[in-house]
């Protein structure tokens, strides 16, 4: 990777779940990985896009690329699954010499770094959600499983994966504008999530 490499978190992260953030930088850094933050980056703007605003979205995108540029970023290393889903698609940058990767991709890839730093046993049996935006938009479906049997995780898949997968309800708008809605798919979900394969 580049060291012009950015490091976007995407504003869930960056606002919210910061523990989820600070690790994830901290996992970069275990990685070798170096990169730089701009606090100048607009949200990317899927929210607004998957909302109907397309006029503002290429607004946003238009403002994000100018930063880009004029930072010298040739690669993105994002660990938000929707920013990573509209630089890739929406924002076409491999068009302006940038690669972009989920952080999945990244540490899937060097997973041999870190192997040392997994528990030996003893971790729990887990269930991997694909979601929209990463899976089946994007096609990373292996590398999130490689990480959690790197770690030492027993994998129960949904009975419906990968490109089968069912929305959890939780993106596109739906749980800000209908959170009933949003709320009852999720509970299709988890019901789903007892009837699993063991893998």
């Amino acid at each position: 990777l580049s060291n012009k490499t950015l490091y976007y978190p995407g504003c869930l992260n960056l606002n919210v779940t910061t523990d989820i953030d600070k690790n994830y930088r901290e996992i970069l850094k275990k990685l070798g990985v170096e990169f730089v933050t701009i606090n100048e980056m607009l949200c990317s703007g899927n929210p607004v896009r998957n909302a109907g605003y397309k006029d503002e979205f290429e607004k946003i995108k238009k403002k994000n690329i100018e930063l880009l540029d004029k930072y010298g970023i040739s690669t993105i290393i994002t660990s938000c699954p929707g920013s990573f889903k509209s630089f890739k698609q929406d924002y076409k940058l491999e068009e302006h010499g940038i690669s972009v990767f989920h952080i999945y991709e990244v540490i899937a890839k060097n997973i041999d770094k870190v192997k040392d730093k997994f528990k030996k046993g003893g971790a729990p049996r887990v269930t991997f959600h694909d979601s929209c935006s990463l899976g089946r938009y994007c096609g990373v479906y292996d590398e999130p499983r490689k990480i959690l049997l790197a770690a030492g995780y027993g994998l129960e898949e949904f009975a419906k994966k990968k490109e089968r997968a069912e929305c959890c309800g939780a993106c596109g708008g739906v749980k800000a504008n209908f959170p009933q809605v949003a709320n009852d798919i999720d509970k299709q979900r988890l019901k789903q999530a007892k009837t699993k394969i063991v893998v």
